[in-house]
């Protein structure tokens, strides 16, 4: 049966778990050739990709997957929009979170990411205030280095205080140690605020 569908899916699946990846993705895309509208296959295009960290091609398989599939989950547009702000699609994956929020406001995590977005498309009242609203709300344990990271760069970008922002830099470097090059973007800050002393303290 040349034209069934679920048969060559399945035959994808094996070949995926005995770990032979191109077999799998040649599979898979057949799949869809057959039916453009197969959520199953189409989602397991884009999670592959994905793990992957082929990142473009994520996006676009992650885009069929929303547009295409028959029983597209929040999860599959959670993907999208993870995949969005990775390729610096900053507009796009923001306007992707707002309709998901709209649907299901329990997704808290997605509130990050539109914080992130918001920042780099240089909207910080926004971006600074659904921030601090997803640190009210998300668990302590949940909170990852760049959440404090963002959230001293908007504080900076809206003016706050300079020494609560230093103090969420030095969280960042406390959770990653990779990060101790904000060391020197603290020096400058506090040297053009003429606090010399800890401008020093900051180089050194």
């Amino acid at each position: 049966e040349p034209q069934n569908a679920l048969a060559m899916f399945m035959l994808a699946k094996v070949y995926r778990a005995g770990k032979i990846y191109d077999k799998f993705l040649s599979y898979v895309d057949k799949t869809i050739a057959l039916n453009p509208k197969f959520t199953e296959a189409l989602r397991a295009k884009a999670e592959f990709l994905y793990f992957d960290k082929k990142w473009e091609l994520a996006t676009e398989a992650a885009k069929a997957l929303v547009s295409q599939g028959t029983e597209v989950k929040v999860e599959d547009e959670m993907l999208l929009a993870n995949l969005l702000y990775i390729t610096k699609d900053c507009k796009g994956c923001s306007e992707l979170v707002e309709r998901i929020l709209k649907k299901d406001g329990s997704k808290n995590y997605l509130r990050r990411l539109q914080a992130y977005c918001n920042y780099d498309n240089g909207q910080y009242p926004e971006g600074l205030k659904i921030l601090e609203d997803f640190f009210k709300q998300v668990l302590p344990e949940k909170i990852l280095a760049s959440d404090y990271e963002y959230l001293a760069r908007l504080q900076i970008k809206n003016g706050r205080d300079t020494a609560v922002a230093m103090r969420n830099f030095l969280k960042v470097i406390e959770i990653d140690s990779s990060k101790w090059t904000l060391h020197e973007e603290m020096a400058k800050l506090y040297y053009d605020a003429k606090d010399y002393c800890s401008a020093a303290v900051a180089y050194q």
